[in-house]
């Protein structure tokens, strides 16, 4: 039997690099066990219902509904004088005596914390059949009989501290146990105060120092930040808060992307029919929790298309839930025809946390749809996906947060990204910024970069793919440009932010150099770039960047978009489209004077527009202003991309990026391409709707490029 797989475990730490494990074939011999069920965006969320159900209680004696200060929870050694406890109480109206989870954890929005060594938190769970509300004369020091199972919280790190838009998210270790000694009692939920259950949380720090942690309280609550929440996962593929993700799909092989929150063993059975696998990969086991698995399955035929299907247990336990069958092609031959989808500005974190934005999640949970309804080939992200610079929100404080921010942006893709390889172009909110690295105080880019490498696969050089060799030392080589062929077709993703190393705009904290020509692809990239396009014979080529190396100059309003901020389409391009300067990318200063030469001595293949002209390109694909637009400069086509997620349906930056000659059309919905083999390609703009308002996948706009 022929068929091969490697393994990658990605690290957090500090480097993250991939580790590859070559193993033999040999199917496993445990039994499985089936799970039906598309898996879910989120776990089983519960939280506290009234005041009452959350609150401190200070040295075993006084019970503070509303947290010690009144507006917020303390747990460990507020002062050295005293010690805070904590209780919780939840209502599980779904669940009944005999239920069971595969993990639980404690959810909290922190509002900070002061540790000077560490603070010792001791989880028990009350075992009765339905305990009680907390209050003065029921403390809970006083709750009891407690369960077997407990668990020791050591927090050695502060708790960096949200705020009221943007809470930081810290959770317990597992308490699953915990949680079903209390769902086996054969009365439970049973009793007068119906289906609750009781946490509680002891102070054992072995010092009197000042060590504490401080987070939300129920009364208190800002409506994005909640209370404490019982996340409960009931099977082991929910835990899988990373599900599938497929990248680096080349002529023989792919890889599949994991992330669980629990220790686990897995394989993949895969073949060329539906639900007949004939292949099996080796048993992966003891995969450590919260560290992303990658599985290569390799030696597969061309232009053929694979059906997987993954099965996870919890290791060591033999047992085993089957996943959804899922799907992917290898690479096509010249003559085929193929589609891949584009969206853009996706800024998930910041939509999934605005309490207003409902409406703006399911939307993108139906482009999401939409997309796998039609089956491409590939999904591209053009940047700003996962957010880990949230700008006027607040960007991630560390490697955890970042990590949680990109696994929120792949659970609304993950309904797609599981049988179309996601490639993603780096966005400025991707935070991997020239001008920062330089900046030792900055270290957002170096846990954005780490979190991006360990849960997106973008692609390294090796014999399909062409990329950077660079080298970074906190984290390895930056997979952040790259390059295939693919049917008739060559595809070709930039990377505008690494090589522009002084801030060109205002936007943030520090004051920028407003001279568009710091905004740069570098020569590395730009002599790889000619490099890639001038020896392709490919019929249709490709190219995906967040935004050009050129800029509008103007700020609409002043007060809020500013200059220099790489807003624009082909009005930046070239002066002789609307009589402004084009930088790097036409080469043209504010009278329409070629000055390449001067402002970028030994480039020798000219701007970038006129590289693209001089070898063929066919679609420049950007993003970063925030609709649908496709324009047309000297044969080449523009496409300034959607956004999946706005439910106001708005026109985006169109105005502020100053667009003045093309099609354009407001949000929401994504860009579907369509290559029919050397003939044609056809330009979709799909729109999504939520239900009653709008015809929900319609083809908004449509062009055939011969």
């Amino acid at each position: 039997m022929s068929g091969g797989v490697r393994t990658t475990i990605l690290s957090a730490l500090i480097f993250s690099l991939a580790i590859a494990i070559v193993v033999t074939f040999q199917p496993p011999s445990m039994g499985t066990a089936s799970r039906g069920a598309e898996k879910q965006i989120a776990p089983v969320k519960k939280t506290i219902f009234r005041n009452s159900d959350d609150g401190t209680e200070k040295n075993d004696a006084e019970w503070y509904a509303s947290g010690f200060d009144s507006s917020h929870n303390i747990l460990g050694r507020y002062f050295s004088s005293f010690y805070c406890d904590g209780g919780f109480r939840f209502c599980l109206d779904d669940y009944d005596a005999g239920d069971g989870v595969t993990f639980a954890r404690l959810r909290f929005a922190s509002f900070g914390s002061d540790i000077t060594s560490s603070v010792k938190l001791l989880i028990e769970g009350v075992l009765q059949d339905s305990p009680k509300t907390f209050s003065q004369t029921n403390r809970p020091s006083q709750f009891g009989p407690k369960t077997s199972a407990s668990v020791l919280w050591e927090i050695d790190e502060n708790w960096d501290e949200g705020n009221l838009l943007v809470p930081n998210y810290y959770s317990s270790p597992d308490l699953s146990a915990i949680i079903n000694e209390i769902l086996s009692l054969p009365n439970w939920g049973l009793g007068p105060e119906g289906k609750r259950l009781t946490v509680t949380i002891d102070d054992r720090s072995a010092t009197n120092e000042l060590n504490y942690v401080r987070f939300d309280d129920f009364e208190s609550a800002h409506p994005v930040t909640t209370p404490v929440l019982l996340e409960l996962y009931e099977t082991v593929l929910d835990t899988l808060v990373g599900n599938e993700l497929l990248g680096r799909v080349t002529d023989s092989s792919v890889t599949i992307n994991l992330y669980s929150l629990i220790d686990t063993d897995f394989f993949v059975d895969y073949g060329t029919s539906p639900g007949i696998y004939t292949y099996q990969s080796p048993l992966f086991t003891d995969q450590p929790a919260e560290r992303a698995a990658e599985i290569v399955l390799d030696n597969l035929a061309p232009d053929s298309r694979y059906y997987f299907r993954l099965s996870m247990g919890r290791a060591g336990t033999g047992v085993y839930e089957q996943g959804e069958e899922r799907t992917f092609v290898t690479q096509r031959s010249p003559l085929s025809t193929f589609s891949f989808a584009v969206i853009a500005d996706e800024h998930t974190q910041m939509a999934h946390n605005n309490p207003q934005n409902e409406e703006a999640k399911e939307l993108f949970k139906r482009t999401i749809e939409n997309i796998a309804g039609l089956g491409p080939d590939f999904l591209f992200s053009v940047g700003d996906f996962a957010v880990p610079a949230s700008g006027r929100w607040r960007s991630a404080s560390n490697l955890a947060e970042a990590k949680e921010r990109y696994l929120l942006a792949r659970r609304y893709i993950g309904g797609a990204a599981h049988s179309a390889p996601f490639y993603l172009a780096l966005g400025n909110h991707e935070a991997e910024l020239g001008w920062a690295y330089l900046d030792p105080d900055d270290t957002l880019n170096i846990i954005s970069a780490q979190a991006r490498k360990e849960l997106i696969p973008n692609p390294l050089p090796d014999a399909f793919y062409s990329g950077s060799g660079d080298f970074v030392p906190e984290y390895g080589l930056r997979e952040n440009y790259f390059s295939w062929e693919w049917g008739d077709a060559l595809f070709v993703v930039l990377d505008p932010f690494w090589h522009t190393m002084r801030k060109p705009h205002n936007h943030g904290e520090t004051t920028g150099s407003h001279d568009g020509w710091d905004w740069t692809f570098g020569k590395d990239q730009y002599d790889w770039l000619f490099d890639q396009l001038d020896s392709s014979d490919a019929r249709w080529k490709f190219v995906f960047t967040h935004h050009l190396t050129s800029t509008t100059v103007t700020g609409w309003p002043p007060d809020w978009y500013t200059p220099y901020y790489g807003r624009g389409g082909i009005e930046i391009a070239k002066f002789k489209v609307d009589g402004r300067p084009s930088f790097e990318w036409g080469g043209e200063d504010e009278s329409g004077n070629d000055v390449f030469a001067q402002k970028r001595p030994g480039w020798t293949h000219g701007p970038i527009h006129d590289m693209l002209v001089a070898t063929g390109v066919t679609i420049v694909f950007h993003g970063h202003d925030h609709f649908f637009g496709k324009q047309d400069l000297d044969g080449i086509v523009y496409v300034e991309c959607p956004v999946p997620n706005c439910p106001k349906y708005g026109p985006g930056f169109w105005h502020e990026g100053e667009y003045t000659q093309g099609d354009f059309r407001k949000n929401s919905g994504h860009v579907q391409i369509t290559v029919n083999g050397q003939d044609s390609v056809v330009l979709e703009y799909i729109r999504s709707y939520l239900p009653g308002e709008g015809n929900n996948g319609e083809i908004a706009y449509s062009a055939t490029i011969y």
